[in-house]
């Protein structure tokens, strides 16, 4: 993958040119953003081609947690715009570049949104979440075909503020054929990484100021290289829920502030 970042503050096609020959699909979270199918239409009166993932699969009686994918219309689509001034920071969903179809990439869409951890074990995945999205379509950890589904990415990131442009290599491995998506070691670790990140940012957000900014902050992506140290040095002491962990945070920067006032 061939990364470039740009503020999250702005509209990322103020940097990377609108494709001529391939779809951009809004993947949106709503474990985020609450009631989106309505809040989708709030947003604009002009969607055309948009789909909650879960519907038409066993998964429909939970589609309030689904995932939504909106096909826009160009650089100044109003979805996008709201998308961009309101959730991007919250990391509610990224872009996608694709020459699929619409009813192929919803295909292809679908095949990654549960895996099986055990026979008969199935578990949802979280693919409306760009940090988890960026490792499993970017590294490629579930390869159904056709090659190239995805050309590119644009995902927001919180802990950089920062938009992350992914241009992404075309996956040669033959693709699995079984309709079941089992548990990878990738997978496994990618699912690791995630829940480490979610908890860390979790307790960033509990914090109090003079922590923040004892940590480096009290913006967030100063801080975030600290944070984590901290919070992995805490699990390493047996700190091992969020609690524990934050109340760690909170003693080793009061030490470290009172260290600062001696003489």
């Amino acid at each position: 993958m061939t990364p470039g970042h740009y503020p999250l503050s702005h509209n990322p096609f103020d940097f990377i040119a609108w494709p001529e020959d391939t779809g951009v699909v809004l993947v949106l979270d709503s474990c985020i953003i609450q009631d989106l199918g309505l809040a989708l239409f709030e947003w604009s009166s002009d969607i055309t081609q948009v789909d909650c993932l879960y519907d038409n699969t066993p998964w429909e009686p939970v589609r309030d947690v689904s995932p939504w994918a909106v096909w826009l219309s160009g650089p100044d689509d109003p979805a996008l715009r709201h998308f961009v001034e309101h959730e991007a920071a919250n990391e509610a969903g990224y872009l996608l570049f694709t020459p699929l179809s619409y009813p192929q990439f919803s295909r292809w869409m679908r095949q990654r949104i549960q895996i099986e951890r055990a026979p008969e074990a199935v578990e949802l995945v979280r693919i409306s979440h760009p940090a988890l999205a960026r490792e499993i379509i970017g590294d490629h950890l579930i390869r159904t075909g056709p090659e190239g589904a995805i050309q590119q990415m644009v995902l927001p990131d919180r802990t950089t503020g920062q938009w992350h442009h992914l241009a992404l290599k075309t996956d040669t491995t033959p693709p699995d054929l079984d309709q079941t998506v089992s548990l990878s070691p990738g997978l496994f670790e990618a699912f690791s990484r995630f829940n480490v990140r979610r908890a860390d940012l979790m307790i960033w957000d509990g914090l109090d100021e003079p922590t923040r900014k004892a940590l480096g902050g009290p913006a967030l992506p100063k801080a975030w290289p600290e944070l984590c140290r901290l919070s992995a040095e805490a699990g390493k002491a047996g700190k091992n829920d969020i609690r524990q962990r934050t109340q760690y945070l909170r003693q080793c920067c009061s030490q470290e502030a009172m260290a600062d006032q001696r003489p």
